[in-house]
């Protein structure tokens, strides 16, 4: 795999996504635009390393992330520039393996432009020129690709906003608050560099999980035959609520083990019904892509998620006999299939006018967050397409999501195709970690990998 062929076919695919090489732009406080200055571009970061690690180790490591050298992501979930250089809205890193027996491509691109779907469009496009270099072919006939990424095209194919606002609106979005209008007017690098300090105090880890698609037949069947729903609950909204459950569980397994004081408080807290610590939230992505307009045929690559959010009463979800646990789950399988549905056109325009009405609105989560501390955060990539990038070399072996984003954050990710299952990605503290290992439910249905 050439080092310039790799290179050139990358901003071959910049071409496609101009904005990655724009400039975060401070409007008014609070207010970021990206802009694009065709005379002085913020080009993306594109390194080459040598490695003493070969494929066959990583293999043996089963492609843990933990086998690869600190050096390997060159940034963390919050990108930052420096003192003389803008926060660039692109990083990649290719490090070679020893022998020439491989490659690692790390590639972070900033989520206020592009979201998963965006992400793996780039790197698609990025694969699709490489290969057409690989097999002879020059800069006068790559292959024409269209994308779109202006925000104008959600506004134009926005509905009427429905008549009252959905509770998590009221929760969520709609209260402002002293410290989210601090965050807010801090400069983007400043915010970045506080925000990502505060994460690094968590101690995080990951840990990846395997589900077959023969086990997740099981499960999937399980809940059907329990629940009583008149809508048909799909693979992910099992997936997601038994993450959920399994979440809850070990969260309150890790509380049990505590210290003597931090019990006592717990109790103290729980004693309300109304209680934060009585509350445990299920949040999960949505891509408003089929939901709206023509965006899906426009082939649109801009962050294009809304959020929807699952409250639960956290006793409701820690119950550890399986027969019990098989109810609860049938049930909340139920709640995320309609929360799913509940995204309509008038839903996702009443969103994102909130979400784009006040400066702060885009950290008001975070605020909330610390009233809800008991909660999972959920993304699912299964219909993603990590798998088709063939640099010309074939499709990549492992896809892996960035070390330690946040914490209680679930990813759901495709497999390599012949594996014909799921990753699940879980990010928490060790003692959470600790929970689900223990699990005897996810132990039944998921193989740790690494």
């Amino acid at each position: 795999m050439s080092a310039k062929l790799l290179e050139n076919s990358f901003y071959g695919a910049l071409a496609d996504f101009p904005l990655l090489a724009g400039y975060l732009h401070e409007v008014r406080t609070g207010w970021l635009q990206v802009v694009v200055d065709k005379f002085n571009l913020n080009m993306p970061e594109f390194k080459e390393t040598q490695s003493a690690i070969h494929f066959d180790t990583l293999e043996s490591a089963r492609f843990s992330p933990k086998a690869l050298p600190s050096y390997m992501a060159t940034t963390t979930a919050f990108a930052v520039g420096n003192s003389v250089a803008a926060v660039k809205l692109a990083k990649v890193h290719v490090m070679r393996l020893k022998g020439n027996s491989g490659v690692v491509i790390f590639a972070s691109l900033a989520h206020g432009v592009v979201d998963a779907v965006g992400y793996s469009a780039f790197i698609n496009r990025w694969a699709e020129i490489s290969k057409h270099f690989a097999q002879g072919g020059n800069d006068q006939n790559v292959p024409l690709k269209t994308v779109n990424s202006h925000r104008y095209l959600i506004y134009r194919d926005l509905s009427p906003m429905l008549q009252t606002s959905d509770n998590l609106l009221k929760d969520v979005y709609l209260p402002s608050t002293l410290f989210s209008r601090i965050i807010a007017w801090i400069a983007p690098e400043k915010r970045a560099r506080l925000l990502g300090s505060i994460n690094s105090f968590v101690g995080t880890t990951n840990c990846c999980y395997y589900i077959s698609k023969q086990s997740l037949d099981q499960l999937h069947s399980a809940v059907e035959q329990i629940s009583k729903s008149a809508e048909q609950i799909s693979y992910n909204d099992v997936l997601t609520a038994l993450c959920g459950i399994v979440m809850a569980q070990s969260i309150n397994q890790s509380q049990q083990s505590s210290r003597f004081w931090s019990q006592i408080a717990r109790l103290f807290t729980q004693a309300k019904p109304d209680s934060p610590s009585a509350r445990f939230d299920i949040s999960m992505a949505v891509d408003i892509r089929p939901r709206i307009g023509k965006l899906a045929s426009l082939n649109y690559v801009g962050n294009c998620m809304i959020k929807q959010v699952i409250p639960c009463k956290f006793n409701d979800l820690i119950s550890q006999d399986e027969s019990t646990i098989m109810d609860i789950l049938a049930q909340l399988s139920t709640k995320v299939r309609a929360k799913t549905n509940a995204s309509s056109p008038e839903y996702i325009s009443q969103f994102i006018r909130t979400v784009d009405a006040e400066p702060d609105c885009f950290v008001r989560p975070l605020v909330c967050g610390t009233r809800y501390p008991m909660k999972l955060l959920t993304t699912n990539h299964t219909r993603v397409n990590y798998y088709s990038a063939d640099f010309g070399w074939e499709i990549p072996e492992w896809v892996n999501p960035i070390e330690g984003s946040f914490p209680n954050f679930i990813g759901i990710l495709p497999t390599y195709p012949s594996l014909d299952g799921y990753h699940i990605h879980v990010m928490a503290s060790k003692q959470v970690h600790q929970g689900f290992k223990s699990s005897q439910i996810w132990s039944k249905y998921f193989e740790c990998v690494h």
